[in-house]
């Protein structure tokens, strides 16, 4: 799958929506004749056509937030993730693959990488700028993370904290999940939460939640909220 879409400008026709995630289509529309990821990992034989999915629409939200105690303000800190729009067609760059059950996508219109960047720029300005604040890191905070890779600071999520005392955290834009340590972490200023979070989580059509079973990709029976 990696072959087939990441890397490039694709096109994505949103199928159903569960939550902040979408279940797609993706179609390289670069060759001809057009390539449609699923049909290309199923006549590969990497992959089995689900029949039906089973998803629980109820569970749809997009807006969450919590109460936050950091030194720019004691109102609650309230984020929005970027969605689509069933039967919606648009570009977008895959920035962030799993399996073709878990991906995450960046929007490509209404200059959205431009805004992006730039808040990244601001971001890492704010962060140089900021002494050790004794951040605490729960499940669910919004916050800016540092990632080793490139030496930056994002935005990002607090996933999951380990007995190391470390922190596995979220990042938001572009769908890594990594692990920081205590002094890689800081307060969230809520002017960052104003563009919503980028990184759209998406799992390929026909497949649901899927799990590798002998180099064939089978539907499980629940889709798991992340």
């Amino acid at each position: 799958m990696k072959k087939i879409v990441q890397n490039k400008m694709v096109t994505v026709r949103v199928v159903d929506m569960l939550g902040t995630r979408s279940l797609v289509e993706l179609v390289d529309k670069s060759v001809i004749p057009h390539i449609r990821a699923s049909k290309a990992l199923i006549d590969s034989g990497f992959a089995v056509e689900e029949t039906e999915i089973e998803a629980d629409k109820s569970s749809s939200v997009h807006t969450a937030s919590v109460p936050l105690a950091i030194e720019e303000t004691t109102e609650p800190l309230e984020w929005t993730w970027v969605g689509f729009s069933v039967d919606e067609t648009v570009d977008v760059t895959v920035c962030m693959m799993y399996s073709p059950g878990e991906f995450y996508c960046h929007f490509l219109k209404d200059d959205a990488l431009k805004k992006l960047n730039d808040l990244n720029k601001s971001l890492a300005e704010y962060c140089a700028q900021k002494l050790p604040n004794g951040f605490k890191a729960e499940v669910g905070r919004p916050c800016c993370a540092f990632f080793a890779g490139d030496g930056n600071w994002y935005r990002a999520l607090v996933k999951e904290i380990l007995p190391s005392g470390n922190v596995k955290v979220h990042f938001v834009d572009y769908g890594n999940i990594e692990e920081v340590t205590t002094d890689q972490l800081q307060a969230i200023s809520p002017q960052f939460l104003l563009l919503p979070f980028q990184g759209m989580q998406c799992w390929l059509v026909g497949y649901g939640t899927a799990t590798p079973v002998m180099g064939r990709l089978v539907p499980v029976e629940h889709v798991k909220e992340k």
